[in-house]
């Protein structure tokens, strides 16, 4: 064998070598750069997630608050019962209104 052979082969192995752990290194930091992003983005979600129980806890405690059926059932009860006061007093309006028609009426005529 020739040297210069010996030598050409040895450089053709090293430069392999070379460009293998070249690419080896560039995987491995690849890796390593996609794990700190997939960290960073399991923090950001877990404390959005976090952010999202606190609220849904206040909003369940003001749902508890919030009236019932049962209570706008008796709010409505109530209205009913003010529509029919209302009701009542405008028919007693109306009569009395009237009575004053037939007063006005009545004073009218004497002259």
């Amino acid at each position: 064998m020739d040297m210069e052979a010996v030598k050409f082969g040895f450089q053709v192995l090293q430069f392999l070598v070379t460009g293998a752990i070249g690419v080896y290194v560039y995987m491995s930091k690849k890796d390593i750069v996609t794990n700190e992003r997939i960290g960073k983005l399991e923090n950001d979600i877990d404390q959005k997630i976090d952010q999202h129980g606190e609220r849904i806890a206040r909003l369940e405690a003001k749902a508890e608050k919030a009236p019932t059926h049962e209570d706008i059932g008796k709010v409505y009860d109530k209205i009913n019962q003010v529509s029919d006061c209302v009701s009542r007093l405008e028919g007693e309006f109306a009569g009395a209104t009237r009575t004053l028609q037939l007063i006005h009426e009545t004073l009218m005529e004497r002259k």
